[in-house]
């Protein structure tokens, strides 16, 4: 089991508020956020005690100052050893840190959503997408500066979102060209959940995080699954998980109980009109 002490790190911070909600807070202002491999790590740490602390309930992943996450630091050396290529060396960088970090959050076990306060920019862009929900300043922007800027690939996820959440027509331009894509933008084409008014945003965001945490967790699960498992499956395929997770939920108890208190409210409604109608043939 996790300690209940939130770890002490020193490229993000973590911290469990309340309703069970934890907040994964990225902590370099300085450099809108911008992420190296240390703060990679870190991040990963924070998000391994939070998945195994009970009392979490759903996650925040939002950043300090004016960014949300600016992309990889330009300023960590891409050197290689004796004998490798930098492009070996971003490759196991990407392997064994960046990439694992992305499975991560995407397959946290429990409810995420990302506030995305400030440029989500490179893999910002991938990280802010990550979440089962992300909300966004109207003030701000989405970024894939990769080819344009720098001649390179996006990455941590950038082009699985833009693949199956945007139509090529729109989705590879943004890639090649790099143009910013304004919050509400991003929520005109589905890209994101909602672009809130910047002097709402974290009040918005912790509303959204207490509806998520208050959900069965087995149900959220499932239903991400379901969700993310539907391009790539038949018809048949499709039902015939969606009956497996009914399976599963009519027995979670969880889930039980959401039912039960349902049902009370529909037997009291109904008793509620029973009485009205009784009352006006009087």
């Amino acid at each position: 089991m996790a300690s209940t002490a939130a770890p002490s790190l020193e490229h993000v911070s973590i911290e469990v508020q309340s309703d069970g909600i934890a907040v994964l807070r990225f902590e370099h202002p300085e450099r809108l956020n911008s992420m190296d491999v240390a703060m990679v790590t870190d991040a990963r740490a924070a998000l391994s005690w939070a998945a195994l602390n009970p009392s979490v309930r759903a996650l925040v992943v939002t950043g300090r100052g004016r960014g949300f996450c600016a992309g990889a630091y330009l300023g960590e050396s891409g050197s290689s050893g004796v004998g490798e290529s930098a492009g070996s060396v971003v490759y196991q960088n990407m392997r064994t840190s960046w990439n694992l970090f992305g499975m991560d959050l995407k397959h946290f076990p429990k409810p995420t959503i990302a506030v995305v306060n400030g440029p989500a920019a490179g893999a910002g862009f991938g990280i802010a997408l990550l979440t089962d929900v992300t909300i966004a300043a109207k003030s701000t922007y989405f970024l894939l500066p990769f080819v344009p800027t720098l001649g390179i690939s996006p990455d941590v996820g950038s082009t699985w979102h833009v693949g199956r959440q945007l139509p090529r027509g729109f989705g590879l331009p943004l890639a090649l060209l790099g143009p910013r894509l304004p919050a509400p933008d991003a929520q005109a084409r589905g890209l994101i959940w909602e672009a809130v008014e910047d002097s709402k945003l974290w009040d918005r965001g912790m509303e959204l995080a207490k509806q998520l945490a208050a959900l069965p967790r087995t149900s959220v699960l499932l239903v991400r699954e379901a969700i993310d498992a539907a391009p790539k499956n038949s018809l048949a395929d499709q039902l015939h998980l969606e009956a497996d997770n009914q399976r599963q939920l009519f027995d979670d108890s969880e889930s039980k109980a959401v039912m039960a208190k349902t049902a009370k409210q529909f037997r009291d409604a109904a008793a509620r009109r029973t009485q009205k109608g009784k009352a006006a043939k009087l």
